[in-house]
Parts: structure tokens; C-alpha cells; sequence
């Protein structure tokens, strides 16, 4: 394979993977407990326009006497990270947003470390072929 021809496939890949890693990843269940259990949810790969993760709970008197905690991928929109309190037709709930993988859960994880790992390993192949 020439050389051209190696960075372009390079090149293709490294997009490729950045497209992939830029899809954020969040737990995804419903009428989830507290404190959360990672094992009784699943991670959803979060597709356009759902770009943030985020969990809802309602009050207990909404819920007759028990907490109703979702957790999954939504829209931005206009919402700060952060939570905010709502009400609506059912009762008052509070919304929390936030934009790294998985943290949506009682635990964070960092989202910037699998970005910068990828990005340092992408310019360090680029410069191993552009020196060949």
C-alpha cells in the first residue's frame, strides 16, 4: 500500500472513531432505585439530537408513597447542566442533566479521559507515518 494511500485509510478512521466517540453514553432504566445499583441498568449509546444524560425523579406524594427514578439519553435544548424542579399534570419532579458518559448514575465517570487517549494515540500514529 503506498504511502498516500495509508494516510488517507488513517485519516478515514480517525473520523470515523471521532464521530463514534463523540456519542455520549448514559444508564438507561426506568422506576430505577435508590441508591443505584449499576447492575440493574443498561448503557445506551445516546444518537442525534440526544446529546445529554439525564435523570428524573418525582416526589413520593406524585408516586403514592415511592420514588419513580428514570434514567436515559435526552435533548439539551436550552438546560444548563444541572437539575432543576418542574411540575406538571402529575406533580413536581426534578430534572438533572449532565454531559459525560454514565453520569447519570450515583457514580461519574470521566468522558474527557476515552477522548484524550484517542486523540494522543491518532497524533502519535499520524506522526509514526508521516516520518516512515
Amino acid at each position: 500500500m503506498s504511502r498516500g494511500r495509508t494516510l488517507m485509510t488513517f485519516f478515514l478512521v480517525t473520523i470515523v472513531s471521532a464521530v463514534i466517540v463523540d456519542a455520549i453514553r448514559c444508564y438507561d432504566c426506568y422506576h430505577c432505585g435508590e441508591p443505584f445499583r449499576k447492575k440493574d441498568s443498561k448503557v445506551a449509546v445516546c444518537e442525534s439530537p440526544y446529546d445529554v444524560c439525564v435523570k428524573v425523579f418525582r416526589d413520593k406524594t406524585a408516586t403514592e408513597g415511592g420514588s419513580n427514578i428514570h434514567r436515559g439519553c435526552a435533548e439539551r435544548r436550552t438546560q444548563a447542566a444541572g437539575c432543576t424542579k418542574q411540575n406538571d399534570n402529575q406533580g413536581s419532579f426534578t430534572s438533572c442533566i449532565c454531559d459525560r458518559d454514565e453520569c447519570n448514575g450515583a457514580e461519574s465517570s470521566t468522558r474527557g479521559l476515552t477522548s484524550t487517549l484517542l486523540f494522543t494515540m491518532m497524533c502519535f500514529i499520524t506522526i509514526k507515518l508521516i516520518m516512515a
